[in-house]
């Protein structure tokens, strides 16, 4: 129990992260799915035995997947449960905690502007359908991403299924488009206002998380330096167990990291060479750290 939770934090993490630069660096464009690129993770394991969905539901895996997730969002202004439709679907349900006004806006581009967030996220929800059945055993098929306003109303709703394909045409910019600020290197975008908001941004979100966050640049590979509260346990954890935890990691943020490099060259004219998540305890020593290059 206590990998898979930690394995759904790392993943949410990302997610926050992803959520925060990558809206950041699409030209300083805002809209209601800024804060929407966060799913549940579960980490694959050995196997529980077969389960319904509302067996799995009704248990403490559930429980503890919420509990952690809000925990997670309790600076967010959302909170998050699940539900269930037998046979074979799984509802995430993401409900902000302050009423959003979308007077002036329209069907098309509500839809347009989640779908977006979601398309940068898919791979993650992709592959919580084949953990929890590994993990569980469950015959889950799709996991529905369902966002509600705080009075219960739908804003949106989008099914992902493991034959998923994020849509071409989801609102982001044309990579042909000259970019609409030009930095010569990624170091001078680190230095630049727009990192310090994004900073600022993700750190506020990961407030209840046990985790900060600093960015830098190692030439041109963008560097995310975590750094993590022993109370989350990471220093007690032996080598094994942390490469456990963090290896499903890189695959599940494929689509998200694919994005930062898509919106970096977009926006800035930056060439991102890959990007590094390296994560450190308190006392500054390196818990684990990954590469994932720009091919």
């Amino acid at each position: 129990m206590k990998e898979k939770i930690l394995a759904l934090t790392l993943s949410l993490v990302m997610a926050f992260s992803f959520s925060a630069c990558g809206n950041q660096s699409a030209a300083g464009s805002s809209s209601a799915s800024d804060r929407q690129e966060s799913s549940g993770t579960v980490e694959s394991s050995e196997s529980e035995g077969s389960m319904t969905l509302t067996d799995w539901y009704n248990s403490e895996n559930r429980t503890a997947l919420e509990d952690t997730i809000n925990n997670m969002f309790a600076s967010s202004g959302m909170t998050f449960f699940v539900t269930v439709e037998e046979p074979d679907i799984m509802i995430y349900n993401y409900q902000y905690t302050e009423q959003l006004d979308f007077n002036g806006v329209s069907r098309e581009d509500i839809n347009t502007s989640y779908s977006a967030s979601l398309d940068a996220g898919a791979a993650t929800v992709v592959s919580d359908i084949s953990t929890y059945r590994d993990t569980y055993g469950l015959p889950l098929t799709t996991i529905r991403m369902t966002y509600l306003n705080a009075d219960g109303s739908l804003i949106y709703s989008q099914d992902i299924t493991e034959d998923y394909q994020p849509s071409s045409d989801n609102g982001t910019a044309d990579a042909s488009q000259a970019p609409a600020v030009g930095y010569a290197t990624l170091q001078d975008w680190m230095e630049s206002e727009e990192a310090d908001l994004t900073i600022e941004t993700t750190n506020k979100i990961l407030a209840s998380s046990g985790m900060t966050i600093n960015l830098s640049a190692d030439g041109d590979i963008f560097v995310y330096e975590y750094n993590v509260s022993d109370d989350l346990g990471l220093n007690s954890l032996t080598e094994e167990q942390l490469a456990t935890a963090f290896a499903p990691m890189g695959e599940s943020q494929q689509a998200s990291v694919e994005t930062l490099f898509s919106n970096f060259e977009t926006a800035y004219g930056l060439t991102l060479g890959g990007v590094r998540f390296s994560f450190y305890s308190e006392d500054g020593t390196l818990l684990y750290s990954v590469d994932i290059a720009n091919e």
